[in-house]
């Protein structure tokens, strides 16, 4: 004689929620993204087409930033350069002897070459190297430790 089997064992499940409520929280963050990036994109319109010299500054920002990158920089208009490497070789081609580069190094075990040009050199950084390539250089601020400038 079989002994009767006991039923068997399903949880309860809870009650379907309505994904409408995840819709609409998917939707409002699609549409603050897009809307900032909109926001951003004109804000960094508005700010190249308020300058003089139809929409161009007449001093540019170049950022260097990596590390152990070997790269040559062609310059063509006054330019702040602001460079954050750790052992880099880098090489500032200044095109004219009017043109300036105003050099910020933050980075540490750099090698830095400026030809052309003129340049004020700033260095926060430790350890490196700046070899002035036939630039003028008009200033040079150190307070970093063990760096060179080489003129």
């Amino acid at each position: 004689m079989s002994q009767p089997q006991p039923a068997p064992y399903y949880p309860t499940q809870p009650a379907k929620k309505s994904s409408t409520g995840t819709i609409i929280v998917v939707v409002v963050v699609v549409v603050a993204l897009v809307a900032g990036l909109g926001a951003y994109g004109a804000y960094r319109l508005f700010q190249a087409s308020d300058l003089p010299n139809g929409g161009r500054s007449s001093t540019h920002t170049v950022d260097i930033s990596g590390n152990s990158l070997t790269e040559t920089v062609p310059i063509t208009s006054n330019s702040t350069v602001d460079m954050s490497c750790n052992y880099c070789t880098i090489t500032l081609q200044l095109s004219a002897s009017n043109v300036r580069a105003d050099l910020d190094l933050s980075g540490n075990y750099n090698h830095v070459t400026i030809t052309g040009g003129e340049t004020n050199i700033s260095i926060s950084g430790n350890y490196n190297a700046v070899r002035d390539g036939q630039t003028v250089v008009l200033s040079v601020q150190d307070s970093g430790t063990g760096n060179t400038v080489q003129r």
